[in-house]
């Protein structure tokens, strides 16, 4: 296995920081224990991370910015 950069895993553990903490003010725990994981296995939840982006970057094309 390669290893990754401390500063690097750092950065995935901020930007599950990130979605824990929006999805805790607004969605649901399920959710939240989702992105919770992230914090602890941070190369693990990647993709799921990825997928998170993917969505809302469509959605903020498709919908929020034609309107």
């Amino acid at each position: 296995m390669n290893k990754i950069s401390l500063s690097r895993l750092h950065l995935l553990r901020a930007a599950c920081l990130l979605v824990v903490v929006g999805l805790s003010i607004v969605v649901w725990p399920g959710v939240v224990h989702l992105s919770a994981l992230g914090l602890r296995y941070p190369l693990q939840m990647l993709p799921s991370l990825l997928w998170e982006l993917v969505w809302k970057s469509i959605w903020l094309i498709v919908v929020a910015l034609p309107l």
